[in-house]
């Protein structure tokens, strides 16, 4: 509202200024043409903004996140596929799971379709490492990290997992006051194997538990 009241402003000033030096109404009417051309302008600009806000979603166990509105929250029979194909892969490599109880609580992908972009959200427990493991961890406390996932992800590409092109370096960020492992890499892209994705995995114990998001 305050961005029409000022662009309204300004193009009556302008009014007032042809108005005086011009020899007809030609250019006023012309003026007039472009203040509402400006105006309808600012009013797409603010429906387009509604489009393309955020929902807010909350999520069992006092987990909250914003989403964009547009994108697609996949069903909960989705979801447990996606575990089960996960679950499968593991088994299959041989990689041991770290936690007894793996949930899913959030799949949404970008539309339209295919997907560009996925955000993921999980609990499990127990946790395999805790808050004060994060607040002491080392540079080499997080290559340990580092390397580990790497070596899981290459024993499990032959089973269906995720083809890393390049594994980025661990870190320690904070998440809502909270210290988060973040496992970042370069992976082949879900639909198009030629367009790389880029995946930043948030591991935040809390409690038991363990938070992932990516």
């Amino acid at each position: 509202m305050k961005q029409i009241l000022v662009i309204m402003a300004f193009f009556l000033n302008l009014c007032r200024v042809f108005y005086f030096y011009s020899r007809g109404l030609v250019i006023m009417s012309n003026i007039k043409k472009y203040l509402c051309f400006c105006v309808l302008l600012v009013v797409a600009s603010t429906v387009l903004a509604k489009e393309t806000a955020f929902r807010h979603l909350e999520l069992s166990g006092g987990i909250s996140l914003d989403v964009p509105t547009h994108w697609h929250i996949l069903s909960l029979q989705t979801k447990k596929n996606i575990v089960a194909a996960s679950e499968a892969i593991l088994s299959n490599s041989g990689i041991k799971e770290k936690t007894d109880n793996h949930q899913k609580l959030l799949a949404v992908n970008a539309t339209p379709s295919p997907t560009g972009a996925m955000i993921s959200v999980a609990i499990s427990s127990p946790s395999d490492f805790s808050q004060a493991d994060l607040i002491n961890s080392t540079e080499s406390d997080l290559k340990s990290f580092e390397l580990n996932s790497l070596n899981e992800f290459k024993a499990s590409e032959s089973f269906g997992g995720p083809t890393i092109i390049k594994m980025l370096p661990a870190r320690i960020d904070i998440v809502n006051k909270r210290h988060a492992l973040v496992l970042s890499y370069i992976r082949k892209g879900v639909n198009n194997p030629e367009i790389p994705w880029k995946v930043e995995l948030y591991k935040i114990p809390d409690s038991t538990r363990l938070i992932d998001i990516s």
